[in-house]
């Protein structure tokens, strides 16, 4: 999120006092959620970002420009469509038009990073008038699993994590020597499960202590499931003084008198939302495109985009994903609203 939204964050507690905050990564932020126009009108491909390269010619830019007010144009000349992303965003579909204002939206997803920054974010905008608000529903979609997150020194704005993965073959230095130790000296599935235990019962408490409701999509991620955070941290893992991997006693690899019933409902998997019967945001898009969604992956259609553009060719749900799943939330919050007064 960026501060000079928080201005409007504030005007929409003070008028109702109920928000909806999105926890995430760029599925919740927004990316390539560009207006479907602009899709249609420059569809062959994207940049790493998710927002076409083949615009054209400068007067095609102008063109853009003047005919959508959210487009900023950036010191380098490109066209930075971050505020329509955040437009598009499942969050702000659900606040502004499902709820038509009934709840104010606070987005605290960000591109490329994992669960650890998007809960902290929570902490990193005292300016948002909290104290004022009545009542919190929060949506937090997990993000990859291996995904570690540092602050970030030099943060003004909006960028304040640093996200390391446990693949560093193609990553620059100095870089590549932090995720590289992260890979040998740390990282492991079991480390995985341990860590979003720990991120899931920050957020717990954090919503415990403001009576806020928490829904749990994950973003594209499926191993967010009892099965396989329960065999994660059944697993066994040695290491020796130095960290290095060693393996286990007669290459055991699960414990089967290893009790993870103290530590797996940390999680709270009786907040996971299913839309449609999917495990993900991202196989609700890929669903709309193909019957057999839950035997395909939303990154086969890194490059190209889903045939009807369901999912970019950054692969990110488009912006009409987005307004699904905002529809389907809203569906699910307005029928547990039902049952609670019944």
């Amino acid at each position: 999120m960026h501060n000079s939204q928080i201005p409007d964050i504030n005007a929409g507690i003070a008028k109702t006092g109920k928000v909806i905050i999105a926890l995430g990564c760029s599925f919740v932020q927004g990316q390539a959620a560009i207006d479907m126009e602009i899709l249609e009108e420059f569809p062959s491909k994207c940049d790493s970002l998710g927002v076409p390269m083949d615009i054209g010619s400068a007067a095609d830019a102008e063109n853009l420009l003047s005919r959508f007010p959210l487009l900023i144009r950036r010191n380098n000349g490109s066209i930075d469509y971050t505020f329509m992303e955040y437009k598009n965003a499942f969050v702000n579909i659900l606040c502004s038009e499902l709820f038509a204002g009934e709840y104010t939206p606070i987005n605290l997803g960000r591109r490329g990073n994992g669960n650890r920054a998007t809960i902290k974010d929570l902490y990193f905008y005292p300016e948002i008038n909290w104290e004022k608000v009545k009542e919190y529903i929060v949506i937090y979609a997990p993000s990859g699993l291996e995904r570690f997150d540092f602050i970030d020194d030099t943060f003004l704005d909006h960028n304040k994590w640093i996200a390391m993965w446990p693949h560093y073959k193609d990553v620059d230095e100095p870089r590549r020597r932090l995720w590289r130790g992260y890979n040998d000296c740390l990282w492991s599935d079991k480390f995985e499960a341990l860590e979003q235990l720990a991120h899931a019962q920050e957020l717990v408490q954090w919503c415990k202590l403001r009576n806020a409701k928490l829904i749990t999509v994950p973003a594209f991620d499926r191993r967010y499931n009892k099965t396989y955070f329960t065999t994660s941290l059944r697993k066994l893992h040695y290491r020796d003084f130095h960290r290095n991997k060693i393996s286990g006693p007669g290459g055991l690899e699960i414990d089967p008198e290893r009790d993870a019933s103290r530590f797996i409902n940390l999680f709270p998997w009786e907040t996971l939302f299913r839309p449609q019967d999917c495990e993900t945001f991202a196989d609700l898009a890929v669903k709309q495109e193909f019957a057999d969604f839950k035997d395909r992956s939303f990154f086969e259609f890194f490059k190209t985009g889903s045939p009807n553009q369901w999912i970019t060719a950054c692969a990110h749900p488009s912006a009409k994903a987005h307004r699904l799943l905002a529809n389907e939330l809203y569906n699910y919050i307005m029928e547990s609203k039902d049952e609670t007064n019944t």
